[in-house]
Order: C-alpha cells, then structure tokens, then sequence
C-alpha cells in the first residue's frame, strides 16, 4: 500500500478498492462522529478477522446493516492519523496474508 501524502489517500489493489473507498468516504465526506460501516470483501469471515485485529489491539464490531456484509470501527476516543495509518496497514495485511 502507498500513502499519497498529499491527499492522505491509500492505493490499494484493485480487489479490496471498495472496501478502501468506502473507508475513505466515511473518513473524508461523511465525517461519521461515532462508527463507520465498512464493506467486508468476499471470502473474508469477519470473525476470523476479528480474532486477528483483537490480537494485534483494534476491536472491530460485526455489521449492523441487513443486506450488506460490512463491518465496523468505533471513531471515538483519541485516535490520529497515526492510528489511523495503522488500522489500514493491518486491514492491507489481513486481506494479503490472512484472510479466511
């Protein structure tokens, strides 16, 4: 994953864009002040990924929307673009390496 740091934009690999604009979105346009939704790619079993974060001390929620396999990330407390930066690197290494 590069970091654009003029936009503070992620590339990403083609396969998991959605997840990273829907990511970006939230974080950029939508401003959500409490949780964002996060679309899950396919093949990825959230509780495995859970386990995985959990491990590695991010705590992810499953989603809460019917008819879409999201998951989601808490935005409150103090968090930076460090933490941030973080989050993504980890996200990018699941779904790399990971992901079942």
């Amino acid at each position: 994953m590069a970091l654009d740091t003029n936009t503070h934009l992620c590339v990403v690999p083609c396969s998991f864009a959605k997840s990273w604009e829907t990511l970006i979105i939230a974080l950029k346009e939508m401003n959500s002040k409490i949780i964002t939704s996060i679309f899950i790619p396919e093949g990825v079993d959230f509780n495995h990924m859970h386990d995985y974060f959990f491990k590695k001390n991010f705590t992810i929620y499953p989603g809460k929307v019917a008819d879409f396999n999201t998951f989601r990330v808490a935005n409150i407390g103090e968090i930076d673009s460090t933490d941030m930066l973080a989050f993504l690197e980890l996200f990018k290494e699941y779904l790399n390496n990971d992901k079942k």
